[in-house]
C-alpha cells in the first residue's frame, strides 16, 4: 500500500524551484498506488503563479477540481504532524541502532585482526 504525500511549501523561492519540476511531480503522482495527498495553499499557489501556467498550478487546479478537499482542525493537524514526527524519529533511531551495530562489528573485526598480527610477532 503506497501513499504519496506531496507537500508544497508556498514560499516564493520554493515555488520557483518546484513549479516546473515535471520529473519530481511525475514521480510523486505515479508512485501513489493507494492514495495521493496534496498538501498546499491553493490561494498562495495561484498568487505566486499569477497568469503563468506551470506544472504545480496545473496539479493544484486538478486536485482542487477533482479531489477530496479536507481541512483538518488545528488540533487534528497537530496530532497528525506529531504522529508523523514520532514515526520518523522511530525510523531514525532504528537506523542509528543498525549503524552502531555495524560499527561495533567493524571494531571487533579490527581488534581481532590486530590481535592476530600481534600474536604473529
Amino acid at each position: 500500500m503506497a501513499i504519496t504525500i506531496l507537500l508544497i511549501l508556498s514560499a516564493k523561492r520554493t515555488m520557483g524551484w518546484i513549479k516546473n519540476n515535471y520529473e519530481l511531480i511525475n514521480v510523486a503522482v505515479t508512485r501513489a498506488k493507494n492514495r495521493f495527498i496534496f498538501v498546499g495553499d491553493k490561494e498562495a499557489i495561484d498568487a505566486l503563479s499569477k497568469n503563468d501556467t506551470n506544472d504545480i498550478k496545473a496539479l493544484s487546479d486538478y486536485v482542487f477540481s477533482n479531489g477530496e478537499i479536507s481541512v483538518p482542525q488545528s488540533e487534528e493537524l497537530l496530532i497528525m504532524i506529531f504522529q508523523m514526527i514520532q514515526k520518523a524519529k522511530e525510523s531514525f533511531l532504528k537506523l542509528l541502532n543498525l549503524i552502531l551495530i555495524v560499527e561495533d562489528l567493524n571494531l571487533e573485526l579490527k581488534e581481532t585482526s590486530l590481535k592476530k598480527k600481534l600474536l604473529k610477532m
